[in-house]
């Protein structure tokens, strides 16, 4: 069973201090130095247990046709975990038929300028020696701050695997089921 779950943004979202220094995510950084933690945001999705780094290359390629933001949280000069948001896409692509023909391809271009109410978080995810320490919430605190000074109302996040710690962790911050699935 997995879970789409919406996360509802407060526009007053701070950031939060925490036991990690906080940088931005270097989207490509996820294909080589935080190739770990890339395989540990997919572990529950993936049936490979890891994720080579053309793998990595191929899903970077694939989520780059959208802006991604996000942070690396260090422990000691280490990667420690990370978070990566995109706007949420899925209601233009679904009005616009995912642009399937010409014209729509044009008009989904032209709806993609404009600002959307809704972002995505795409992966995130603690190291094993890092976890329960606060990592995953200041990283949380700092996608929330994020999607509020980006307008954003909402973060769809997900579909994760239902019951996980990450599903669990959401729904402590607020996070309701919007959507079930059952492979």
């Amino acid at each position: 069973q997995s879970v789409l779950l919406t996360l509802p943004v407060a526009p007053d979202a701070g950031a939060m201090r925490g036991p990690a220094t906080l940088t931005p995510l270097d989207a490509p950084s996820l294909g080589s130095t935080l190739l770990p933690l890339l395989t540990a945001a997919l572990v529950p999705h993936v049936a490979a247990p890891t994720l080579d780094a053309n793998q990595a290359t191929l899903l970077l390629e694939w989520i780059g046709g959208a802006p991604t933001v996000g942070w690396v949280a260090h422990v000691d000069g280490e990667p420690a975990g990370f978070v990566a948001l995109q706007p949420d896409l899925a209601p233009l692509m679904h009005r616009f038929n995912g642009g399937r023909r010409l014209p729509m391809r044009w008009l989904l271009a032209l709806a993609k300028r404009r600002p959307v109410r809704r972002g995505r978080l795409l992966f995130g995810a603690v190291g094993a020696p890092w976890r329960r320490q606060g990592i995953g919430r200041q990283l949380m605190a700092q996608a929330l701050h994020s999607a509020a000074s980006a307008g954003w109302c909402e973060l769809i996040c997900g579909p994760f695997v239902d019951p996980s710690p990450a599903v669990r962790c959401l729904q402590q911050m607020g996070a309701s089921a919007e959507q079930r699935y059952t492979l």
